[in-house]
């Protein structure tokens, strides 16, 4: 079967269910569609695969890159439908971070933290010195212990 017949096929059932929901809600005959995926979209006219593309969301594929990007998509889309509610949490936060950073939202302070950009470098300073009190309190107390 070729990519572009598998690819309606895990739309429709992803989107509707099966073959006959998307009939029934789209109005298109349920043995013109039933007939078109088992002998694959390529023996059917191009406006009738359009419209159910167009149905289903799926831009034309039209050469191996956009087919590999698709390829892409369905593995990052599977990968996360493994995801429990907390992990898409996570991953819907992290692209609305990169979808700000690359508009050019810089200034948005979870771009900022998320990125590093809004970390400002302090001086080593305090904390060395915090660390010689610490140690000069440890050698007054093994000091005293020892007398």
């Amino acid at each position: 079967m070729d990519n572009l017949t598998d690819l309606i096929k895990k739309e429709i059932k992803r989107q509707y269910g099966g073959v006959k929901a998307f009939a029934a809600q789209t109005g298109i005959p349920y043995g013109t569609i039933n007939t078109s995926l088992y002998k694959g979209v390529g023996g059917s006219s191009f406006d009738f695969v359009m419209k159910i593309c167009r149905l289903l969301g799926i831009r034309q594929v039209f050469n191996d890159e956009i087919s590999q990007i698709n390829g892409e998509y369905y593995s990052l889309v599977s990968k996360m439908e493994k995801l429990d509610a907390r992990g898409i949490a996570t991953v819907k936060a992290i692209i609305g971070v990169e979808l700000d950073r690359c508009s050019g939202n810089r200034d948005s302070e979870v771009v900022k933290s998320y990125n590093g950009i809004g970390h400002v470098e302090s001086s080593d300073d305090h904390l060395k010195a915090l660390i010689r009190e610490v140690l000069e309190e440890q050698r007054k107390e093994s000091h005293e212990q020892s007398q």
